[in-house]
């Protein structure tokens, strides 16, 4: 609820199978872009299991526009839908973790020349040095590629060109 206002949001891995505005407004953020992004896997195989609507259109809400695409982060730069359009912010809600280690700079390459100037890269994942207290000898989800701890990741991001601003 405390994230910045943004006009135009990219939400990574953001369907919620119960609501069509997804899940970062299912969750509480408390604006209203004028475009909102939804790119995730097909809906036969999101995380939390099928939408109980379409993905197929796009969506007019009296606060604005949703449009929902659908790929593998990973292969995100190949989308040519997604090649020019530029965000306010970029949000990934327990993504991060779900990518190959292998691909994440090349993610985050692409996160960071499709953000608007001044303009936000937010995320949240497990922190491993939490969830090892929980899960010693594996991940707290079997669909867990990693779990960062916030140093080594802080350190992926810098490296890629990102400020940390919290």
């Amino acid at each position: 609820k405390q994230l910045p206002k943004a006009n135009s949001i990219l939400d990574i891995g953001g369907s919620s199978p119960n609501i069509e505005e997804g899940a970062l407004i299912e969750l509480g953020y408390p604006h209203r872009p004028k475009k909102l992004t939804i790119f995730d896997l097909p809906p036969n195989e999101q995380y939390w299991g099928k939408p109980r609507f379409s993905q197929d259109k796009n969506y007019q809400f009296t606060w604005g526009v949703l449009n929902y695409y659908h790929g593998r982060v990973e292969n995100i730069k190949n989308y040519s839908h997604l090649s020019n359009q530029k965000f306010d912010m970029i949000y990934m809600g327990q993504t991060i973790e779900h990518i190959y280690p292998d691909s994440l700079p090349n993610v985050l390459q692409w996160i960071k020349k499709s953000l608007n100037d001044h303009g936000y890269f937010i995320f949240d994942t497990p922190n491993r040095e939490l969830t090892k207290l929980q899960m010693q000898n594996k991940y707290i989800d079997e669909d867990h590629k990693i779990e960062y701890v916030p140093n080594a990741l802080k350190l992926i991001l810098e490296k890629n060109g990102f400020i940390i601003k919290d």
